[in-house]
């Protein structure tokens, strides 16, 4: 008589370490990638920026001394990656497409330069007269020495 019993006991353990592994399936990413330069060696401590675009939440970490990084525990979205470093111009990777329980590299290339070699342009003063001697200073044939605002 006691083998029913045992038989409902060994179907609800079954059931319930079913019910245990379907609620801890993962719903979050890891976006992975590595860092280089652009002789193809690794960029070690880089800083890597992670954007998500539609929340615009950001991430921030470095890459390490071999120039891998690592995002775990990322919620699934779209993601724009970008990685600087000094002595270096800014690479950014665009669309990167997390999806739940997946890991997809973006490796990005850092090209050498200035960090922030953006051009600005800026209202000129409307006193400004190139071709005007600054005051004070003998004028000399040639010299490229002129006044801003005379």
């Amino acid at each position: 008589m006691h083998y029913p019993r045992r038989i409902h006991v060994g179907l609800l353990a079954v059931a319930l370490l079913c019910a245990e592994t379907a609620f801890s399936q993962a719903v979050d990413g890891t976006i992975v990638g590595t860092v280089y330069d652009a002789t193809g060696g690794f960029v070690a401590n880089a800083v890597v920026t992670l954007t998500e675009t539609n929340t615009k939440i950001v991430h921030t970490g470095r890459a390490n001394e071999t120039g891998m990084y690592s995002f775990p525990e990322l919620p699934p979205g779209v993601y724009d990656v970008a990685v600087s470093m000094t002595g270096f111009k800014k690479a950014v990777k665009t669309g990167v497409v997390l999806e739940a329980n997946t890991s997809p590299r973006a490796d990005l290339t850092l090209e050498p330069g200035q960090v922030n070699q953006q051009w600005k342009s800026a209202r000129v003063h409307p006193f400004f007269r190139p071709n005007v001697p600054i005051r004070g200073v003998p004028s000399v044939r040639g010299s490229s020495k002129r006044c801003l605002w005379a």
